[in-house]
């Protein structure tokens, strides 16, 4: 008779140094909740990734539409195209940069987010990221783990929020073939505060 060795039980999926921030985040603020992928990013019901608000076109223009037809009905009048492109980026920087600034504030982790790696479903106060690299300090029990990158303290780390920040939402749709109407509301929005309290 063989015997059967038995199997070890499955390891638990590793989970992303910068993950229980954002459970934490959504812990304290249930109007916000914050997932994260690896494979394929959320499609469909409302979901947009933030590459496809940066390229212009049908995805920022429905976008912007939902501002458009809010603004309408709490008014009762439409509003010009640079006040609806403040509203559509206000709603949009404020919960990203918190997926940058939490990490931080909480573990001293800054995560660096390229716009394909996040998307948003804003009528359900829902974003889902997929994470890589991020950057920390020297003591972190983190910093020897893959995708950690090592800063010297905490004015370098300090710069690398702002420059995580910058670089996801630094407006590249210039550059890009867009729409008139869309192009026009972007420009019109560019130089507004992009992180001011969310509104509804």
């Amino acid at each position: 008779m063989v015997s059967r060795i038995p199997q070890a039980p499955a390891a638990p999926p590793s989970v992303h140094p910068v993950a229980d921030a954002y459970d934490r985040l959504s812990a304290v603020f249930p109007g916000l909740r914050v997932t994260t992928w690896d494979g394929a990013p959320p499609s469909g019901d409302g979901w947009v990734c933030a590459a496809g608000l940066a390229a212009g076109g049908e995805a920022l223009e429905a976008f912007l539409a939902w501002d458009d037809a809010q603004i309408l009905r709490d008014h009762g009048r439409r509003a010009r195209p640079d006040v609806i492109a403040g509203f559509g980026l206000h709603r949009y920087a404020w919960p990203a940069c918190l997926l940058i600034t939490i990490p931080w504030f909480l573990h001293r982790r800054v995560p660096r987010l390229p716009v394909q790696d996040v998307s948003f479903q804003r009528e359900r106060g829902r974003m889902a990221v997929r994470l890589s690299t991020f950057r920390c300090l020297p003591d972190d029990p983190a910093a020897t783990l893959p995708g950690a990158r090592i800063v010297p303290d905490e004015e370098a780390l300090r710069a690398e929020v702002r420059a995580a920040v910058g670089a996801h939402l630094a407006p590249p749709w210039t550059a890009s073939p867009l729409p008139e109407g869309a192009r026009g509301r972007i420009q019109a929005a560019e130089g507004l505060s992009l992180c001011p309290p969310m509104g509804n």
